[in-house]
């Protein structure tokens, strides 16, 4: 099964690298919400944790996790991309010029 999900994947990179955006893959790729959620992932995927752990302290209920987690989630990771990430990006690329 592994390598079935394997090639998979890499026949879906090849599709997104060298189709130039004609495939209905690198379209859906390209919508704008789903493209910033792409900027935003890494934030994302570092704040998730923490709070869904917070949200299950109060809560067993997986629909009340689930909320909390992505009502609070999303616009902390990108408040976090915006003032901690974007600003380390640029300072990395201005030391990287010098």
């Amino acid at each position: 099964m592994q390598p079935t999900i394997d090639l998979a994947a890499a026949g879906l990179i090849i599709s997104l690298v060298a189709s130039e955006g004609t495939t209905l893959i690198n379209k859906v790729f390209s919508w704008r919400p789903l493209a910033w959620i792409g900027l935003i992932s890494y934030s994302l995927y570092l704040w998730h944790l923490p709070i869904s752990r917070a949200a299950m302290l109060y809560s067993d209920d997986w629909r009340v996790i689930l909320a909390a987690t992505v009502g609070l989630s999303v616009p902390i990771a990108a408040l976090s991309y915006a003032f901690i990430e974007k600003p380390m990006q640029r300072l990395r690329t201005a030391q990287l010029a010098i």
